[in-house]
């Protein structure tokens, strides 16, 4: 896996032992590399892909070969035609150096954070991007507008956030050496305020600011400061489709104003007693919020992840000396010369303060996951007032029940009865017996027959409304106040109480 190649932060002194004639190569130098963050567009990054996969492809030994023999591994420049210089450069450093060789490439933020995960998982994962997101639903909202150019729909092109290394060496007190990569197939006399070189030699032209970096330290703090602030200081980019952490705060802030909107619907299903339950138990798009919620907890997650490893590389160098290569530093500095440097300790809390700002875009993030808990909770208390009200109106349906199971059981021993009594019998007196004798009969029978059913239908909960047991810890009965009241009162008297002895009073 080629985005599997990277080195870890770290900064420290490197001694080379070797026998030379070089004085150069006998003394120590500080090493410092670290990651830091950049961009890139979605087009240029699939025809990186591209690339790679067909150098891949052309590695793999094959187990089957015509007539025997191996195709040759060899790639020709002319697989790949572009009419873009800088692209051809690009496609055939990674055609030479990406098989047998530790070449670096540029990492997606997944890559950077995942780096163990298959390269078919992550163009997946890279298709979520937020940023990505964001200014592919900026250039669909441009191009419905009537007044943008094809030229301007062209150059917002949807953006992708990349993982770049900064390597840096300081050899001695004048000289040293840094590369970074730069953007797929950018052209080096276009300007580009997030590319890291640019930017340098950009700040440096002006003679008064080059006159501010008085020692080669200065100029290792310098470069170290842009690198980390590359996308994240707002000063360094102008850009509306550059401002990275604005678009995290703008997605949190749209993820919140739709979830907010959902909430309020949800309150007005609520209010309704017979509202339509279906949409309060469709969960389908607040799932959609949430997975969207989860990509910008995720990726924020690492991009604080970079920030650590820029501070833990950035708390090594405060360790090491600045003036450690000759006495190149003056020993005092014009006062108005001051600000634009940063040294290690300036460094470090700025990496601290770029951290608090991904700190408070998580909080942000979080406060969306409760609305979108509030939703799961809302539709557990409508479930359980569903089910309260079913079982009230199960309730009074058994007791309609009950109640005609009780009037059928009384009159039913009635009416049988007197249809019997109703018989033109001979037994029966040929149906002129009086109706007293009638009465005597029905009445008592049915009574018997009434008291009977109720007693075996409710036999069971009788015996245990009667026999339960008392409850553990239900409190002793409290005994009669009047009584406890005289007790006191006889207490109280000893001559009252001697009277009530004596058996003549």
């Amino acid at each position: 896996m080629p985005h599997a190649r990277f080195m870890k932060p770290f900064c420290r002194m490197i001694n080379i032992d070797r026998e030379a004639t070089d004085k150069l190569l006998k003394q120590e130098f500080l090493v410092l590399v670290m990651p830091y963050l950049h961009w890139e567009t979605r087009k240029a990054y699939e025809d990186m892909l591209k690339v790679i996969d067909k150098v891949k492809q052309r590695s793999e030994p094959r187990s089957n070969h015509q007539g025997g023999k191996p195709k040759s591994l060899e790639i020709p420049d002319t697989t790949f035609q572009d009419d873009r210089e800088q692209i051809q450069i690009d496609r055939k450093l990674i055609q030479k150096y990406l098989s047998g060789s530790s070449l670096h490439i540029r990492r997606t933020l997944d890559q950077s954070y995942y780096y163990t995960l298959a390269d078919t998982r992550l163009r997946d994962r890279d298709k979520d991007q937020v940023v990505y997101r964001y200014t592919k639903q900026l250039r669909n909202n441009s191009e419905k507008t009537p007044d943008t150019s094809p030229l301007q729909s062209m150059q917002l092109e949807p953006l992708m956030l990349m993982v770049d290394q900064c390597w840096l060496w300081i050899l001695d007190g004048d000289t040293l050496l840094t590369c970074f990569p730069q953007r797929w197939g950018q052209d080096v006399k276009s300007k580009d305020e997030t590319d890291v070189f640019q930017s340098i030699f950009a700040y440096l032209e002006p003679q008064e600011h080059l006159n501010r970096i008085m020692c080669v330290q200065d100029l290792a703090f310098f470069i170290i400061d842009r690198c980390a602030g590359n996308v994240l200081n707002p000063s360094l980019t102008r850009g509306a489709t550059s401002q990275f952490l604005e678009i995290f705060s703008k997605s949190i802030g749209a993820l919140a104003d739709k979830q907010t909107s959902r909430f309020r619907e949800l309150m007005s299903q609520v209010g309704l007693e017979g509202g339509n339950l279906d949409d309060l138990f469709d969960v389908y798009p607040e799932f959609t919020l949430l997975d969207e919620i989860r990509d910008v907890i995720e990726e924020l997650s690492m991009i604080e992840n970079i920030n650590t490893q820029q501070t833990e590389a950035m708390e090594e160098l405060k360790d090491k000396r600045p003036d450690k290569y000759g006495n190149s530093r003056p020993t005092r500095r014009p006062r108005h010369l001051y600000a634009p440097v940063m040294y290690p300790v300036q460094l470090h809390s700025r990496s601290i303060g770029r951290r608090a700002t991904v700190e408070s875009l998580f909080k942000s993030a979080h406060q969306v996951l409760q609305l979108l808990d509030l939703k799961q909770k809302q539709a557990n208390v409508s479930e359980a007032r569903s089910a309260r009200k079913f079982a009230e109106e199960t309730e009074k349906q058994g007791q309609s029940i009950l109640l005609f199971t009780v009037v059928t059981i009384f009159f039913l021993p009635m009416s049988t009865l007197a249809s019997i009594f109703g018989l033109n019998a001979k037994q029966l007196n040929k149906g002129e017996m009086s109706l007293g004798i009638v009465f005597a009969y029905i009445f008592p029978i049915s009574l018997l027959v009434f008291a009977a059913s109720l007693y075996l239908g409710f036999k069971h909960r009788m015996l245990q409304t009667f026999s339960r047991p008392p409850q553990a810890g239900t409190a002793p009965k409290k005994p009669n106040r009047s009584l406890s009241f005289f007790r006191r009162m006889r207490r109280s008297n000893p001559k009252a109480e001697e009277r009530g002895r004596d058996p003549q009073v």
